[in-house]
């Protein structure tokens, strides 16, 4: 008998603890697609075709820096373009047309119901102590 040691099998990440496990980062990943222009880089490329990488969220999309930076001035470029916000501005003031007129039409109606609504208590008071004087309460 040989007093050889055999290595032990590396236990697989479902038996590990949990708290050892670190989560990958953007190097440890084989294979890098971009998800904006699909570009593939693989983890045997040369190092003078490789581009630098971001991960902007908490999601698993990866984009290249130079993408995501184009990606972020376009949209930009939209959002602030004259149409997007003359739109934006004729639907913000018709908004603040209809706050003013029912902000007018508001007050105006709960007069006219409380009005109405005393008148007709009065009335009904009047009618009942002309009708019937002796059978008041």
């Amino acid at each position: 008998m040989s007093n050889r040691t055999v290595p032990l099998r590396r236990s697989t990440s479902l038996l590990q603890d949990p708290s050892d496990r670190k989560p990958p980062t953007i190097n440890d990943l084989r294979v890098k697609e971009c998800y904006i222009c699909r570009d593939e880089e693989r983890y045997d490329d040369p190092a003078a075709n490789r581009r630098d990488w971001m991960h902007p969220c908490k999601c698993k999309l990866i984009a290249h820096q130079s993408c995501l930076k184009s990606f972020i001035q376009s949209s930009l470029a939209f959002l602030s373009s004259s149409l997007f916000f003359r739109i934006g501005n004729t639907i913000l003031q018709a908004m603040g047309m209809s706050f003013l007129a029912t902000s007018a039409v508001g007050p105006a109606t709960f007069t006219a119901v409380s009005v109405f609504t005393a008148g007709t208590g009065y009335g009904a008071i009047a009618v009942r102590e002309y009708f019937a004087p002796g059978r008041a309460n």
